[in-house]
C-alpha cells in the first residue's frame, strides 16, 4: 500500500446562510508522483454525511488546483443549498 501524502487543502466556507457552519468542502491535492491526485470532502451538518467527489489525476499542482477551485465555487453556488455566497479559503 503506498502512502498519498496532501500537497494543500482548501476550505471552501458557505457565507450568509443562518449558521455560518451550516456547509463546508474541502478540497485536497494528494501528491502520487508523478501525478497529483484532487478529491473533494463535503461537510453536510443538516444530515451528517461526508460524500467525496474523486476530480481525477493531474500532470502538475497547478493543473490541479484551477480544477479544485472551480469545483469548490459551483458546489458552494448549487441552487439547493439556497446560500447566494461562497469563500473559499486555504487551509
Amino acid at each position: 500500500m503506498r502512502r498519498l501524502k496532501v500537497i494543500c487543502r482548501i476550505d471552501m466556507v458557505c457565507r450568509g446562510a443562518e449558521r455560518v457552519d451550516e456547509y463546508r468542502a474541502e478540497g485536497y491535492l494528494l501528491s502520487d508522483p508523478p501525478e497529483v491526485i484532487a478529491v473533494i470532502v463535503e461537510r453536510d451538518n443538516e444530515r451528517g454525511t461526508t460524500p467525496y467527489i474523486w476530480l481525477g489525476t493531474f500532470k502538475s499542482s497547478d493543473e490541479a488546483m484551477n480544477s479544485l477551485k472551480d469545483m469548490l465555487y459551483n458546489i458552494g453556488r448549487r441552487e439547493d443549498r439556497g446560500f447566494g455566497c461562497h469563500e473559499a479559503v486555504k487551509g
